[in-house]
């Protein structure tokens, strides 16, 4: 890797900025199917699974997943 190690430079922002996506496995897949299952929230979703709310939706919404979130259980 060069200076920046896993970072790379936006042309736009001149600010580094880091790579994030890491691949899903099967296994995590499938835990992701046991929590929505379970009705557990996003954010307790993405602790579990060491992600981020927005990859955990993401996936989610590949696998026709709904997951509900805290803040819309809040209003």
């Amino acid at each position: 890797m060069g200076a920046l190690g896993d970072f790379v430079l936006c042309p736009y922002e001149r600010m580094p900025t880091r790579m994030a996506r890491r691949p899903w496995s099967f296994k995590e897949d499938r835990r992701l199917m046991e929590l929505a299952k379970s009705s557990t929230t996003l954010e307790d979703a993405a602790k579990q699974l060491g992600r981020s709310t927005d990859a955990v939706k993401r996936m989610a919404l590949r696998l026709g997943l709904t997951l509900k979130s805290k803040r819309a259980s809040k209003r």
